[in-house]
């Protein structure tokens, strides 16, 4: 005989109390829900078919965590881990809980929700569950994906600082060292070419590529405007 202790409250309000009551994001396991409706006071089963289901399921489910189930393994996040456990729960159960009228025993009236006529409840059930899972594993994705772009913004700010500090180090030395150049007094060269590049370095090198042939004359001698000419490569450095 199927006896439970919930009177004449439908399965439903006892469910989503139990949310309520446990601060539960998703409805509670089938076998926590059986426990709920078909238990007395002291906690003992109030039927033996349904404390035999129960405690069967559960003893199967932990057997699978324990041999690395594919929905238990690598589950690090509690959450997912509870997710996952609270699957293997609800599967075995439907699969082992049906009745041969074509119903899940234990469950009330929580097996018509989303149901349909045309559809077998067991099967029904059983679609709702593989669902939920999937879009349980997308929102993971999605909140993992959300995280790792979140890890790339604050990569991207922190380059962008070093490079405006590089410039700005830059900018500082080569201002520097065009105010100590523009002071000097160059020999004049006989063959000056009307067109020439300086490439600064730290050290303000010449590059080896430029070559000049000097010829000096200690009569005649220039002032050489280093600024104009030094201050475009280190403009085209940044």
């Amino acid at each position: 005989m199927h006896k439970h202790g919930t009177g004449p409250r439908c399965f439903l309000s006892i469910e989503y109390k139990m949310m309520v009551d446990e601060g539960l994001d998703e409805p509670p396991s089938y076998t926590a829900l059986a426990r709920k409706t078909h238990t007395g006071k002291d906690g003992s089963f109030l039927d033996e078919r349904t404390e035999e289901l129960v405690l069967e399921v559960e003893e199967a489910v932990e057997q699978m965590l324990q041999d690395g189930s594919p929905l238990g393994d690598s589950q690090t996040d509690s959450t997912a881990a509870s997710n996952a456990k609270c699957y293997l729960l609800n599967q075995e159960y439907i699969k082992r809980g049906k009745t041969k009228k074509g119903t899940v025993y234990g469950l009330g009236s929580v097996q018509y929700k989303n149901s349909s006529a045309s559809v077998p409840i067991p099967v029904s059930l059983k679609r709702n569950l593989d669902v939920d899972m999937r879009m349980s594993d997308f929102e993971t994705t999605i909140s993992e994906v959300k995280e790792d772009i979140a890890g790339v913004k604050e990569d991207f700010s922190a380059l962008k600082t070093e490079i405006n500090a590089f410039k700005t180090e830059v900018m500082g030395r080569g201002g520097c060292y065009s105010a100590k150049l523009s002071n000097l007094k160059l020999p004049l060269l006989p063959q000056l070419h009307n067109h020439f590049s300086l490439k600064l370095s730290h050290n303000l090198k010449v590059s080896p590529k430029l070559q000049f042939n000097l010829n000096i004359s200690h009569n005649l001698k220039f002032s050489l405007r280093l600024h104009h000419n030094i201050s475009r490569p280190i403009t085209n450095l940044i």
